[in-house]
Order: C-alpha cells, then sequence, then structure tokens
C-alpha cells in the first residue's frame, strides 16, 4: 500500500483530476461531509492536485449537493431525506434498514 501512496503522490502533484463517483447522496454531503467524493477531492488536493470538476452515475441530492467545484451525473434524483424524528417509517416504528456499500 505505500507504493501505492507514493506512487500516487508523484502522480497527482500538480495535475488536474476529475474525481468520480457511482452514487452522490445529499445526505452524505450534508450530514456526513466524508462521502466518497470529498474524501476523494480532499486526498487530490491534500497530494497537491487540482481538482477540477466532479462526476457521479447517480445524483440522489436533486442536484442540490455541492462539492465546491463543478460536477455532473448520469442520472439526477429527488429522493427524499428525513431527520430521524421525522422520518414516517420512524414514526410508524418500522425497523431500519441502511442498505449500501459502507459499513455502519
Amino acid at each position: 500500500m505505500a507504493f501505492l501512496e507514493e506512487w500516487f503522490t508523484r502522480y497527482i502533484e500538480n495535475r488536474r483530476a476529475t474525481p468520480q463517483d457511482d452514487v452522490l447522496t445529499h445526505m452524505a454531503l450534508a450530514t456526513f461531509p466524508d462521502g466518497s467524493a470529498p474524501e476523494v477531492i480532499d486526498v487530490v488536493r491534500a497530494l497537491g492536485g487540482i481538482a477540477v470538476a466532479a462526476g457521479s452515475i447517480i445524483d440522489r441530492s436533486g442536484g442540490a449537493a455541492d462539492l465546491g467545484i463543478p460536477r455532473v451525473a448520469l442520472e439526477t434524483l429527488a429522493v427524499p431525506v428525513w431527520e430521524p424524528e421525522q422520518c414516517p417509517l420512524c414514526l410508524k416504528g418500522e425497523p431500519v434498514t441502511k442498505p449500501g456499500s459502507r459499513p455502519g
């Protein structure tokens, strides 16, 4: 892994990058600003690269997500997001499930 980090550091420095993500969510950006896209943008910048734009396959924020750089998605969806206290399913006592690729 150290080799990969060293190689990436040498490769990205002073280069323009366009980080890509599969799904961009408004909730991840608003509540958890360490989602994949923001993480990659931070890494690019920390290593001396220039994040010029970002892309995703799906934007679940309805176009509202702000990464601080221009971005584009193949499909933009407006998916409702609630705080637990306002969630209709939570208020009914429905069990919470968290599908996705990140543990927790």
